[in-house]
C-alpha cells in the first residue's frame, strides 16, 4: 500500500509543470498572467507566450484592461495579443481565436492602414492603459521600456483524473479483498 501511495505522488509529481516565471493569478477569471521576453517584436513575444503554454494577452473588458495595466508595472508599450487579419478592411482579431468583444482605443488610434497592424497598450507616460496599433517591432534607440504579457487559460488537472482512477482502483481492490 505504501509503494502504490509512493508511486502515485511520483506520477502526479512528474506530470506536474513546474514554471520559472513569476505568474499572478487574476480573481475574476483564473486565467494566469506573467511578463515575457519579448525583445522588441511582436512575433518573437507571441512565440516566447507559446512557448510557456499561453499567447499575449486577450482582453475581454473593461476589467481586465485596468488589471492588466495595475498588475504588471511601469511600461511605456505593452504587447497584446491583438492584431490586424484584414489590412483593407481593417478587421482586428485576437491570436487566442477569441471573439473580438472590447476595445480600448487611444482617440486618433487604430491610426491608418499601412505597417501598423500589431496592438500595444500603452503606459501611464502616453494614453494610460488605451491602445495604439504599431509596427511589428519597435526601435529599441527610443528609449522606451517595452514589455509583453502572456496569459495562460488553466485547462482541467489531469491529477484530479489520475487520482479519481487510483482511488477508485484502490477501493475495487479492497471490495475484493472482503
Amino acid at each position: 500500500m505504501k509503494r502504490m501511495v509512493f508511486v502515485v505522488l511520483l506520477v502526479a509529481m512528474m506530470g506536474s509543470t513546474v514554471f520559472a516565471y513569476d505568474w499572478i493569478v487574476n480573481p475574476a477569471n483564473g486565467h494566469r498572467y506573467t511578463l515575457v521576453s519579448a525583445g522588441y517584436d511582436w512575433n518573437e513575444a507571441e512565440s516566447n507566450s507559446v512557448a510557456l503554454g499561453g499567447h499575449l494577452v486577450t482582453i475581454n473588458d473593461a476589467d481586465e484592461n485596468e488589471w492588466v495595466k495595475t498588475s504588471f508595472g511601469e511600461f511605456d508599450f505593452m504587447w497584446i495579443g491583438l492584431y490586424e487579419v484584414d489590412y483593407n478592411a481593417r478587421t482586428w482579431a485576437w491570436i487566442s481565436g477569441e471573439p473580438v468583444t472590447f476595445s480600448n482605443w487611444a482617440e486618433g488610434e487604430p491610426s491608418g492602414p499601412g505597417w501598423e497592424h500589431w496592438v500595444a497598450m500603452m503606459g501611464p507616460s502616453f494614453h494610460d492603459g488605451q491602445w495604439a496599433d504599431l509596427t511589428r517591432t519597435w526601435e529599441p534607440s527610443f528609449g522606451y521600456k517595452h514589455i509583453a504579457v502572456v496569459e495562460v487559460i488553466p485547462e482541467p488537472s489531469s491529477l484530479l483524473a489520475l487520482c479519481g482512477g487510483v482511488g477508485g482502483l484502490l477501493a475495487f481492490r479492497r471490495r475484493r479483498r472482503k
